[in-house]
C-alpha cells in the first residue's frame, strides 16, 4: 500500500476519534470538551471571500438556427448548397420536384372535389331523416299519443346534435384541404427553399436512401454566427427547478465572471414540446446584452442559490454552537480563546462572518487529515484547461451518395453501365425480369374488374331495393286516399305497419317517400366513391406500369447524374424488393464525417476543434466543425407568417459531425487518432490531480487541498469542475484558490 492510501486511511480513522470525542463538524455542536482535540493544531485566517452554493453546468456559445423545410410532403428535386457554405438571405437553398407538385394538386382537388358531394348529399341525408321524423311526430301529435310524442322529439334532438358534430368535423377536413391545397400551390408556383436569414449551412438533409421529406422535415438548417447565446447541458425540466431555487447565474469565461441571465422560450413553444414529451436544452444570454465570445466557445456556468461576495468567511468546521449561540477558538500568543461571533450566509465549506471576527485572524479547525511528510511547493497559475474525447470513425467524403434500392423482385437480365461509369440522369442501367411485375399488372387488372363488377352487383340489388320501395309507396298512396273510419295509430315508430296489415298510419306515404330519397342519396353516395376509388386503383396500375414493358421486364434508370459505384447487379442475378443495387456518387466538397458515440456527453458544438494525429509520425492537422446530421433529440421552432412549427432533424444511427480540413490532409487522410473537446477554458486555476485530496463526510465528498499561509499549512475547501468521468491528470478549480496561492504538492515515493 503506497503512502498515500495508508495516510487517507489514518486520516478517516483520526476523524472517528474525532466523531467519537464528540467533535461533530457539520452540526455546529460543541463538543463536550471546551479545547478541541486534533491530530494537528490546525488553524486557518480570517479573509475575505464569497459564500454562496452553487451548481455547475457546461455552457456553449450557440448560434441562432433557421430550419428550412416544405410545410407538405414532396419529393425534393436538387440540393443548391454544401455543409460549411456560407449563404446570404434569400438565396435558394433546395428544390422541390415540381412534376410531384402538380401531382399533389391533382390529389388534393379531387379529395375536396369528393369531400364537397359528399357533404352536399349527407346534408340531403339528413333532411331527409329529419322530414321523416317531423311526419311522424305530426302523426302522433294528432292522435294525441303523448310518450311516442315524447319518443320523436327525443330522435329529432339526438340527428340535430349529431349534425351539428359532422359540421364541425366537415369544416376541419374542409379547413385542413385547403390549406394543403394552398400550400403544394405555393410550392408548385415557387418550388424554391429560400434562405430565411445569412449565415453558414450546418445540416442538409441525407437524400442518400429518398427524395421525399415530411411536412416540417428539416432540409436546410441555417446557422447565425452574429446572433448567438449560451447554450446549457441541461434541459427545460432542470431549467425551471433552476429559475425556481437559483437566483444568481455568472459564466466564467476567460478567468472572468459574466453575469447571465434566462433565455427563456416562449409560452407556445414549451407548450408544443410538452406536447410531444420532449425537453429542451434551457438557454441563457449575457445580463448587460454584450457580447459572447466566438461560437464553439464552453465555459462554466455557476448557478447560485444565495450568494454573499466579497465578505469575511471562515471554514465550517470552525464553527461551534452552544446556549449562547455560535462560537470559533481564535489563536492568541498565549494559545486560543473561545469568541462567540454572528453568521450569516452559507454554502457546503464556507460561513459569513457578520461580526466577532476580523481579516487575519486565525480560526482553529477541527481535522483529522494529515499533513504530507514530503511534499513540494506548487504556485497556482491560470492556464487553459482542456478535457478531451476521441473517436476512431471517421471517413473522407468528397462527394454526395445517391443509394438506388429494388422496387422490384425478379432475375437481372441485361445489365447496361459499369463499374465507375458516369452516368446521366435517366440513363438505362439494367432490366429485371419479374414474375410478380407481369404478376402484379394482372392482380392489379384483376382488382379493378373485381371492383367494376362489385359495384356492378351493388347497383342490381339497389335498382331491386328501389322497385320494392315504389311498390309499397304505391300501396301507402291508395291507402292514404280511402283512410278508414276508425284510425288505428301503430306505436312502432322504427316499423310503422304497412297498409295491408290491415293497420292505417297518417302520413304513411309521406315517410315512405322520405325513406326513398334517402336510398336514392345513399346510391349516390356509393357512386362518387366508386368513381373516386377507381380512379386511383388506375392510377396506380398506370404507375406500375410506366416502365413495364408488359411482359413483367422492368427498365430501371439513373436517378441523378454522378458516378455509379458500389454496383451490385449482374445479368442473371437474382433481387429482391429493397436489395441495393448501386449507388450514384455525386461530386461535393471534401470534408470529414466524424461518428461520435458518446452523445451528448461528447457532444461537439458548431466552430469547435479537432484534432487529429497520427500515432506513427506525430503529425498532426486541425481541422474546424462546420456541420452535423443532428441528433433526433434536437427539435427547432420556426415562426412564419405568424405560425410557430416545431421541427426536427430524421438521423439514423450515431451522431455525425462534418470537418472542415487543411487541403494537404486530404493526401493521406488514413491512420489518424482523433481528440476533440469536450471541455475548453480559458485562463482558469489549474492545479495537478494529486493536489486535490478527497474527504468523505455524512455521505457526501468534500475536496481540498494544503494552501500555505505565512508559513502555516491550512486545509482549503474547493470546488472541482466536473470532468464527466473522464480519467485526467490536471483538475480545474471553480472556488477556493486564486492565481499566486502556493500550495504543497505531495512527492511520490522514491
Amino acid at each position: 500500500m503506497n503512502k498515500k492510501k495508508i495516510k487517507t486511511l489514518v486520516t478517516y480513522c483520526l476523524l472517528g476519534c474525532l466523531i467519537l470525542c464528540g467533535c461533530n463538524t457539520s452540526g455546529y455542536e460543541a463538543p463536550e470538551l471546551l479545547e478541541p482535540i486534533s491530530t494537528n493544531e490546525a488553524y486557518r485566517p480570517v479573509e475575505y471571500g464569497s459564500v454562496g452554493d452553487v451548481a455547475v453546468y457546461n455552457g456553449v456559445v450557440a448560434p441562432t438556427e433557421y430550419c428550412h423545410f416544405f410545410s407538405s410532403t414532396t419529393n425534393v428535386s436538387e440540393v443548391k448548397v454544401n455543409i460549411g457554405d456560407y449563404v446570404e438571405k434569400g438565396d435558394v437553398l433546395a428544390v422541390a420536384n415540381a412534376e410531384g407538385s402538380a401531382e399533389a394538386i391533382a390529389d388534393i382537388n379531387a379529395s375536396i372535389s369528393l369531400n364537397t358531394r359528399t357533404w352536399e348529399i349527407k346534408e340531403e341525408i339528413y333532411e331527409q331523416n329529419k322530414l321523416e321524423l317531423e311526419y311522424k311526430l305530426l302523426g302522433y301529435e294528432e292522435a294525441c299519443d303523448e310518450g311516442n310524442v315524447n319518443l320523436i322529439t327525443m330522435q329529432l334532438a339526438i340527428l340535430e346534435e349529431n349534425h351539428s358534430y359532422d359540421e364541425l368535423l366537415n369544416e376541419y377536413v374542409v379547413a385542413d384541404l385547403q390549406e394543403a391545397l394552398s400550400e403544394v400551390k405555393a410550392l408548385q408556383t415557387n418550388g424554391n427553399l429560400v434562405a430565411r436569414s445569412s449565415g453558414y449551412v450546418t445540416y442538409i438533409k441525407d437524400f442518400s436512401d429518398s427524395d421525399m421529406v415530411s411536412s416540417g422535415e428539416n432540409i436546410v438548417i441555417i446557422s447565425d454566427y452574429e446572433d448567438t447565446y449560451v447554450k446549457l447541458d441541461a434541459y427545460t425540466n432542470d431549467s425551471d427547478r433552476i429559475t425556481e431555487n437559483y437566483h444568481y447565474f455568472y459564466a466564467l469565461i476567460d478567468g472572468e465572471r459574466y453575469e447571465l441571465e434566462p433565455y427563456d422560450y416562449l409560452p407556445i413553444e414549451l407548450s408544443m414540446a410538452q406536447g410531444k414529451g420532449v425537453y429542451l436544452n434551457a438557454r441563457m444570454k449575457l445580463s448587460d446584452g454584450g457580447e459572447l465570445p466566438e461560437v464553439g466557445s464552453d465555459f462554466s456556468v455557476l448557478f447560485y442559490r444565495e450568494l454573499s461576495e466579497n465578505v469575511l468567511v471562515i471554514g465550517k468546521d470552525s464553527v461551534y454552537e452552544d446556549d449562547k449561540g455560535d462560537f470559533v477558538y481564535v489563536k492568541t500568543d498565549e494559545g486560543k480563546e473561545m469568541r462567540y461571533v454572528e453568521l450569516g450566509n452559507s454554502d457546503m465549506n464556507y460561513v459569513e462572518v457578520l461580526s466577532g471576527l476580523s481579516e487575519g485572524e486565525w480560526v482553529y479547525y477541527t481535522s483529522g487529515s494529515v499533513i504530507p511528510e514530503s511534499y513540494e511547493e506548487y504556485t497556482v497559475s491560470l492556464q487553459d484547461y482542456t478535457v478531451y474525447g476521441a473517436s476512431e470513425f471517421y471517413t473522407v467524403r468528397d462527394s454526395k451518395r445517391k443509394k438506388i434500392f429494388s422496387m422490384y423482385e425478379g432475375q437481372i437480365t441485361e445489365v447496361y453501365v459499369e463499374q465507375g461509369e458516369v452516368v446521366e440522369k435517366g440513363q438505362l442501367i439494367c432490366t429485371v425480369k419479374t414474375n410478380e411485375g407481369s404478376a402484379l399488372l394482372t392482380e392489379m387488372s384483376n382488382s379493378i374488374d373485381s371492383f367494376k363488377s362489385g359495384y356492378a352487383e351493388g347497383v342490381k340489388a339497389y335498382e331491386e331495393a328501389i322497385l320494392l320501395k315504389e311498390q309499397e309507396i304505391e300501396a301507402a298512396y291508395i291507402a292514404s286516399q280511402n283512410p278508414p273510419v276508425e284510425q288505428n295509430v301503430a306505436t312502432d315508430t322504427d316499423a310503422p305497419m304497412a297498409p295491408d296489415e290491415g293497420v292505417y298510419e297518417p302520413y304513411y306515404y309521406e315517410q315512405l317517400c322520405c325513406q326513398l330519397e334517402v336510398m336514392k342519396l345513399n346510391h349516390e353516395l356509393e357512386k362518387i366513391n366508386y368513381d373516386y376509388n377507381l380512379a386511383l386503383m388506375v392510377k396506380n396500375y398506370n404507375t406500375v406500369s410506366c416502365n413495364n414493358d408488359g411482359n413483367g421486364t422492368m427498365m430501371i434508370y439513373a436517378e441523378e447524374e454522378g458516378k455509379l459505384s458500389n454496383v451490385n447487379i449482374k445479368a442473371g442475378k437474382n433481387i429482391y424488393v429493397g436489395d441495393r443495387l448501386f449507388n450514384i456518387e455525386i461530386p461535393s466538397k471534401h470534408m470529414v464525417e466524424l461518428r461520435v458515440e458518446n452523445i451528448p456527453a461528447d457532444n461537439l458544438y458548431m466552430n469547435q476543434t479537432v484534432k487529429f494525429t497520427n500515432p506513427t509520425t506525430d503529425k498532426s492537422y486541425t481541422g474546424t466543425v462546420i456541420g452535423t446530421t443532428g441528433s433526433v433529440d434536437d427539435f427547432y421552432f420556426t415562426s412564419i407568417d405568424d405560425k410557430m412549427y416545431m421541427t426536427s432533424n430524421i438521423t439514423n444511427g450515431d451522431a455525425r459531425f462534418y470537418i472542415e480540413m487543411p487541403g494537404e490532409f486530404y493526401d493521406e487522410p488514413e491512420d489518424y487518432a482523433v481528440g476533440y473537446p469536450v471541455i475548453f477554458m480559458k485562463d482558469v486555476v489549474v492545479v495537478p490531480k494529486d493536489a486535490v485530496y478527497i474527504e468523505e463526510q455524512i455521505e457526501k465528498l468534500y475536496h481540498y487541498v494544503w494552501k500555505i499561509v505565512d508559513g502555516e499549512f491550512v486545509k482549503q475547501y474547493v470546488q472541482l469542475l466536473p470532468t464527466d468521468g473522464k480519467s485526467v491528470s490536471e483538475i480545474c478549480i471553480l472556488s477556493g484558490l486564486k492565481e499566486g496561492d502556493k500550495i504543497i504538492l505531495e512527492k511520490g515515493e522514491e
